[in-house]
């Protein structure tokens, strides 16, 4: 078992934009303005030299589950990040954190493909990935308008 599996069963995640994978290894996700890229992958234990105490707390606040996979999404021990992760039975798959998504407060899986959505008021975020391959992930950031004084 790795760092990022070990972690991820204390509850904790890497604090870096990306995704972690239980062979620790991870994909870095750049973000400007709302716009996310995959970037380089690499090791989690070349981001452990840089930081080894880099791993925050995960606040679970929904779960799905389709046949022997289950995901799971929340927010973390900072204002505005999120993360949601896929585990297939016990066994974790990956785990994937923004910095600035705000905490991810609903989650679906249909056919493999995983919907969350962070709806904390102003922001609405959706994100949408497949089961399969998580690199390949849309999110979409909008604000919700005000509401009109009663």
């Amino acid at each position: 078992m790795g760092s990022v599996t070990d972690n991820f069963n204390k509850g904790r995640c890497r604090i870096e934009n990306g995704i972690f994978f239980a062979n620790d290894e991870y994909i870095e996700i750049l973000s400007t303005r709302g716009v996310y890229l995959c970037a380089n992958s690499g090791k989690v234990k070349y981001l452990m030299r840089q930081d080894k105490a880099a791993w925050f707390d995960l606040t679970e606040l929904h779960r799905a589950r389709e046949g022997d996979l289950s995901v799971v999404c929340g927010g973390g021990s900072y204002e505005g990040e999120g993360f949601v992760a896929l585990t297939q039975g016990e066994d974790l798959l990956w785990i994937l954190h923004l910095e600035d998504s705000e905490e991810f407060t609903a989650v679906t899986i249909s056919n493999g493909v995983i919907t969350a959505t962070a709806n904390v008021y102003p922001h609405h975020h959706v994100l949408q990935l497949t089961a399969r391959n998580p690199r390949d992930f849309t999110f979409t950031a909008s604000v919700q308008p005000p509401t009109p004084d009663a």
